[in-house]
């Protein structure tokens, strides 16, 4: 007696396939390595001094943003990012005469 296979096109499947699973790579590694994208670096500074300076007026920005919210809390106001942006703007084009 002849046992027939019925085909339901897994005779030319590996048998850990057709459990779901995926069989074990042999060689470890893959042929082709993936490398990582090199990252950005940021541009230095021209001069030391503009670094600085730079450093100076983000100190500066934060501490007067945190002395415009607080004083806002302490007149019991709540004070948007785009409050603050427009006071800072308001009083540099006072100090520069603009």
């Amino acid at each position: 007696m002849v046992v027939q296979r019925v085909s339901a096109g897994l005779e030319d499947t590996h048998p850990a396939e057709r459990l779901g699973s995926r069989p074990a790579k042999v060689g470890g590694a893959s042929a082709a390595p993936t490398t990582r994208p090199e990252k950005r670096q940021p541009a230095p500074p021209e001069d030391p001094l503009v670094q600085f300076n730079v450093n100076i007026h983000q100190s500066v920005k934060v501490r007067f943003e945190k002395a415009v919210l607080k004083a806002g809390y302490e007149m019991g106001e709540k004070i948007t990012k785009g409050a603050l942006v427009e006071m800072a703007l308001l009083q540099y084009l006072d100090e520069n005469d603009l």
